[in-house]
């Protein structure tokens, strides 16, 4: 990873995505929007063949750094944009991700500034093509226990880590899949507590790859993020998994009561 320099952008805005050319475009457009223009955007392209790359290259924007070239999946793009980033605080906002408002960054960069945190963390809207909010990802009370437990995510859009933290948790994991940056999450964790920042953030479309997951899927990836990590419950296999199907049998319970309802912001 790159050296934060004294005149480094503020902001290292990373994004991974591959034939996504109408993504790419929501999330330049979301960028271009920001009153916080102290950054540098760092795309790292899947070698797309469906023009994102010719457009990226016709793009004419300053703050464009990207890489195009076949990847070993988005663990691995991920870790391609950090390797370039050069900012102070580092955001990973997707092809097809968008910041919740104009004022977003600067929001982040003043919140910073007052509380000086390592990372930090605010809410993000889910919503559908038409930018209306089905759900909502709202976690006020951080708590590391129940983040490696699976009981709450934190949505990558809408979490900020100083480049000085990002160079001491390491890379994305491949081997926990999807849930890579929930495990990215928990090493920060491990070194720094997270501040609140009581705003919405980002803005989630759904489609993505973890759209699709089943309720417990969180709760199922955990338990394999604290074997690998040797941090089983109580150090005991059983134990971890007794109540790993616990709380994956309450998400599922949850989860259908919540469509009866109708489903909607929560």
């Amino acid at each position: 990873m790159t050296s934060a320099q004294p005149d480094a952008p503020r902001f290292s805005i990373i994004t991974i995505g591959r034939n996504d050319l109408a993504g790419l475009k929501v999330a330049a457009q979301s960028i271009a929007s920001q009153t916080c223009q102290d950054l540098e955007w760092i795309v790292s392209d899947g070698a797309s063949t469906d023009g994102s790359v010719e457009w990226l290259e016709s793009a004419n924007l300053a703050y464009l750094d990207f890489i195009s070239e076949p990847d070993n999946g988005i663990q691995d793009a991920y870790n391609k944009g950090i390797a370039r980033a050069t900012g102070e605080i580092l955001v990973f906002i997707n092809s097809g991700d968008m910041f919740a408002s104009d004022e977003t960054l600067a929001l982040v960069d003043q919140d910073q500034k007052m509380r000086g945190w390592s990372w930090a963390y605010g809410a993000m809207n889910v919503v559908d093509g038409e930018r209306n909010v089905i759900d909502v990802n709202n976690w006020r009370n951080f708590s590391t226990w129940q983040l490696r437990m699976g009981l709450h995510s934190i949505g990558h859009q809408s979490a900020f880590f100083t480049h000085a933290l990002v160079s001491k948790v390491g890379l994305y994991r491949s081997e926990v899949g999807v849930q890579s940056d929930q495990d990215f999450m928990l090493r920060a964790a491990d070194l720094a507590e997270p501040a609140y920042i009581d705003a919405v953030l980002a803005l989630l479309e759904t489609g993505g790859v973890s759209s699709g997951l089943a309720p417990d899927a969180f709760v199922r990836k955990a338990q394999m993020i604290r074997q690998m990590d040797d941090r089983l419950l109580w150090g005991s296999a059983l134990a971890d998994s007794l109540l790993t199907s616990v709380l994956a049998a309450t998400k599922r319970v949850r989860h259908r009561i919540w469509l009866m309802r109708g489903g909607g912001t929560s």
